[in-house]
């Protein structure tokens, strides 16, 4: 009675415990469960309930001594084992952990299972006939498992040597358009200027201490390239204009508008090349005795890591 009792408590613990774990799965998933994936999530839980029907069902077979059925419901498990196995490993995916460990579970459930159904066979001829084919199918699954294993394995050599040579050929690319920069001591009439607007933080001109002085920066002749914005210390300054520097131009900076009240720690650039990739060229300064901050040179423009 124990037995009948408790294979008919597994029909509802099984569908219980299956829908509970999508529950868990989908509270869990920290993407966006759209209404495909989630319908693909139901169709997967009524097709693993019914398998752990399946499941149960043997386990009737077996406490009710039934050979007919443990061979029917045997057979049916194994085969399906050995489907979702071939599927697994030809498919071309690649696994987390819970499916890798699902697809050992598989491969071990059958393994035992078809042993089992190989040692209840009362006919020894049978048996003699049947090992070998059980051995050539989980045999032949082996070698499936090495040939997927190889392909994966040289599709993703093949695509880290196509990322690799994308990065390189990128790089490549980066350096014919490398913008090189240097400041122009004097004045001259320059090709562009650069006003740069005052922030909220600094709007009262008149309380400043400390203002920078009007100084150029000249492009060479390697590559054009952009000016987006100014930074003093860990604030951004917006420009009047996008500015576009041709080669050999003459750039001007206006920064009679920025108020400053301390002595800045860094100043620098932010300039784009032709193909879009932002760099920062820092500059160098001094303070003059009248609290004038002059720009006496700058550095070699480094790109940005966050926009390469």
């Amino acid at each position: 009675m124990g037995y009948w009792i408790s294979f008919a408590l597994l029909f509802p613990i099984i569908v219980l415990g299956v829908a509970s774990l999508k529950v868990w799965v989908k509270n869990n998933y920290k993407g966006v469960i759209t209404p495909e994936m989630d319908k693909a999530a139901n169709q997967r839980m009524v097709r693993y309930v019914l398998f752990y029907w399946l499941c149960n069902l043997f386990y009737m077979a077996c406490f009710i001594h039934s050979t007919v059925c443990k061979f029917v419901f045997g057979i049916l498990i194994v085969l399906i084992v050995f489907m979702n196995l071939v599927g697994g490993f030809t498919f071309p995916k690649e696994r987390n952990t819970w499916e890798k460990w699902g697809l050992l579970q598989d491969f071990l459930v059958g393994v035992g299972l078809s042993v089992y159904l190989i040692y209840i066979i009362p006919n020894d001829s049978v048996k003699q006939v049947l090992i070998p084919i059980v051995a050539a199918m989980f045999g032949g699954l082996l070698t499936l498992v090495g040939v997927a294993w190889t392909i994966r394995q040289g599709q993703k050599e093949r695509a880290e040597d196509r990322r690799q040579l994308e990065e390189d050929r990128k790089e490549e690319e980066r350096k014919k358009y490398y913008p090189i920069a240097s400041l122009y001591p004097a004045y001259i009439t320059p090709d562009c200027t650069v006003m740069i607007s005052p922030t909220h933080k600094n709007v009262n001109i008149q309380s400043s201490i400390y203002k920078i002085e009007t100084f150029f920066i000249r492009n060479t002749d390697f590559s054009s390239f952009f000016i987006s914005k100014l930074i003093i210390d860990n604030e951004n300054y917006s420009l009047n204009t996008f500015p576009f520097v041709e080669k050999k131009a003459f750039v001007k900076f206006d920064l009679s508008k920025i108020c400053l009240i301390e002595v800045p720690k860094r100043i620098s650039i932010i300039i784009e090349d032709m193909i879009g990739n932002g760099y920062t060229m820092g500059l160098d300064f001094k303070v003059n005795t009248d609290n004038s901050i002059k720009i006496v040179g700058c550095y070699h423009a480094i790109i940005n890591e966050k926009e390469k």
